[in-house]
C-alpha cells in the first residue's frame, strides 16, 4: 500500500521553495542583465502563486519518488572467476533490474 507522510510532504515542499530562493539569489547576484530579465525566478519573485507552484511541485515529486520506491535502489557485486558484474535493482514495483558491467 502506498503511504506518504503529510509532514514529509510539507517539509519537501518547503525545501523546494528554499531551493527556489537560492536559485533566485544566484541569478540576481551573478547573472547578466538579459538573464535577469528573462529568468522565471527573477520575473516572479514577488508573486505568491510562483512559490505555491514550487511547493506543489515539491510535494508531487516527493509522492512520485515514494510511489516508485526509488530510494530503495540496491546494488550487489557478483563475481565468477575473474569477471565481476554489478547488478542493481531499482524496485519499481519489483520489476526492474539493471546490469552494470565494469
Amino acid at each position: 500500500m502506498f503511504k506518504v507522510s503529510l509532514t514529509e510532504c510539507i517539509i519537501i515542499g518547503l525545501v523546494t521553495i528554499v531551493c527556489g530562493f537560492i536559485i533566485q539569489y544566484i541569478v540576481t547576484t551573478y547573472g547578466e542583465e538579459d538573464v535577469k530579465d528573462n529568468n522565471i525566478f527573477c520575473r516572479n519573485k514577488n508573486k505568491i502563486w510562483f512559490y505555491l507552484t514550487l511547493f506543489i511541485i515539491g510535494i508531487l515529486l516527493h509522492m512520485l519518488i515514494s510511489y516508485i520506491d526509488i530510494n530503495n535502489w540496491q546494488c550487489e557485486k557478483i563475481c565468477k572467476a575473474d569477471i565481476c558484474n554489478i547488478v542493481c535493482t531499482i524496485p519499481i514495483n519489483n520489476i526492474t533490474n539493471m546490469l552494470l558491467t565494469k
